[in-house]
């Protein structure tokens, strides 16, 4: 069994819960890390075995052969590594956050699919091709897709954004009816789809059950001052910088009109670049403002009593928690997820009134729909398991 948490950040958590879970059944499963010593080692910290493909992520210079070639040279060399490893490991189930990406990822399905080994994509969060990935280097014309062919690698260049649509055979496990309804609407046959719950959402059943004012004393936060939480997202990456400070810029200003006791802790996203921390701790800046880059989340998020953010699952998992929450969604993209569904900041405008109007409302939130009960890593488990069953016959 294998489980390839790719990219570790989004995938690592959920991936370690269920591999873990089937070792307590007595079922053999491994994480495999796509890249090199870095991605390794972060994933044997989990305590799980690892197995490692090392494959070039490099981002050629200049020189004398065309960045297009040195690319087609990576993919060809990851395609023969990655027939070595599944002959090497002989999975029963492989198992992906995504199967739209990145390349890698998409060359790892096509082994199984021609092996074939059974598929499962655990839909824990939304995740596909960075913009730049969508149709890898070399693109473009009819020469360039015949030499894609000729490499045997012409399903590698790829634009889609629905779940399963690229390994058409694959089964998937997603957290919530909100995402089968979303892939059931893209035209996903609903025998592939089992709804199993968020392995992540496991360790928030314990955290829900704590009340606010507990949690915040353990974080040592100050009793009697109203904590607003800000989970930054690298929505520069679709949007640019210049918007990304505009929009900080609104919000430290109705930040500023609070009136009385405010803290506000804006939480970094973890794959932030250094540019893009400095960013952030120069327009949050003062006494009312803490910039971090570590913390449990989950518990900062269950302390607040008002979470913020763009399109992350955060706030999703906030909602879970019991904890208002309001996403910024001022430019709608098709590449952000469809199943977020919780209250909109939809203009700039509506900054300062939607901000002041949840903080004087603040409070628990009604229960939404699936509460986490600690047991989707079973179910996910339980899913595996049938597909290895299937796969034996």
């Amino acid at each position: 069994m294998l489980l390839v948490p790719n990219p570790p950040y989004l995938h690592l958590e959920p991936f370690a819960r269920v591999a873990g879970e089937l070792r307590r059944r007595g079922v053999e499963a491994a994480l495999l890390a796509l890249s090199g010593g870095a991605v390794r080692d972060e994933l044997r910290r989990t305590g799980l075995p690892v197995e490692a493909v090392r494959l070039a992520r490099r981002r050629p210079g200049r020189g004398a052969i065309p960045e297009r070639l040195l690319r087609l040279a990576d993919l060809v060399a990851a395609r023969r590594l990655l027939e070595r490893a599944l002959e090497r490991l002989a999975p029963g189930v492989v198992v992906v956050g995504s199967d739209l990406g990145d390349a890698f990822v998409r060359l790892l399905l096509d082994r199984c699919r021609l092996r074939p080994v059974p598929v499962l994509v655990l839909a824990t969060v939304p995740s596909g091709p960075a913009p730049g990935d969508l149709e890898p280097p070399p693109h473009g014309g009819r020469a360039a897709r015949s030499l894609l062919a000729v490499a045997g690698l012409g399903r590698v260049p790829f634009r889609g954004h629905v779940y399963g649509s690229y390994c058409s055979g694959a089964a998937i496990a997603v957290p919530s009816e909100a995402y089968r309804r979303d892939l059931l609407a893209s035209g996903i046959d609903p025998a592939r789809i089992a709804v199993t719950g968020n392995p992540r959402h496991d360790r928030l059943a314990g955290i829900r059950e704590r009340r606010p004012e507990d949690v915040r004393r353990e974080l040592g936060l100050v009793p009697g001052v109203r904590l607003v939480l800000y989970c930054t997202e690298r929505i520069h990456e679709i949007h640019g910088r210049d918007y990304l400070a505009r929009l900080d810029g609104r919000l430290r200003e109705s930040f500023d009109r609070v009136p009385g006791p405010l803290r506000v802790v804006v939480k970094l996203h973890p794959g932030e670049d250094d540019r893009s921390a400095a960013g952030f701790r120069e327009r949050f800046r003062g006494p009312r403002y803490h910039v971090v880059a570590d913390g449990d989340v989950h518990l900062l998020a269950r302390a607040a009593d008002l979470v913020l953010g763009h399109y992350s699952e955060v706030l999703a998992d906030a909602v879970l928690l019991g904890r208002p929450v309001l996403s910024l969604h001022l430019r709608p993209d098709p590449r952000l997820p469809g199943h977020l569904e919780v209250p909109e900041i939809a203009s700039e405008d509506e900054i300062t009134p939607r901000l002041r109007e949840a903080l004087e409302r603040a409070g628990p939130a009604p229960p939404p729909d699936g509460v986490p009960d600690g047991l989707a890593s079973a179910r996910v488990a339980d899913r595996i398991l049938e597909l290895l069953g299937a796969g034996a016959r």
